[in-house]
């Protein structure tokens, strides 16, 4: 599966994103962010990228992930399941493997 992209203001609520892979020196497995990013209530497994961030690589401004759970996402450089740029707000989360 491929990686969502997107440029502009996003948000996402209830989602699954599994089994998602960035290769080729690129940013965020499942989701890479260029603007502000709202995650809620959702799911991130098995997510991973060859650069930035397994699960999310955001370079927009505010991040903010609420109520989600990530579990055995990686990145071969850096954030197994998130990398931000800039602030990221992250609340109700979990993070395991």
């Amino acid at each position: 599966q491929e990686t969502y992209q997107y440029r502009y203001s996003k948000n996402n609520t209830a989602s699954v994103f599994a089994n998602n892979q960035a290769s080729d020196e690129e940013n965020g497995g499942a989701i890479s962010a260029w603007g502000a990013l709202t995650v809620d209530n959702s799911t991130f497994r098995a997510n991973g990228a060859d650069d930035d961030g397994g699960a999310i690589y955001s370079s927009g401004y505010p991040l903010v992930v609420t109520n989600s759970s990530f579990d055995s996402n990686g990145a071969d450089r850096r954030g197994g399941a998130i990398y931000a740029l800039y602030e990221a707000r992250i609340s109700n989360s979990t993070f395991t493997g």
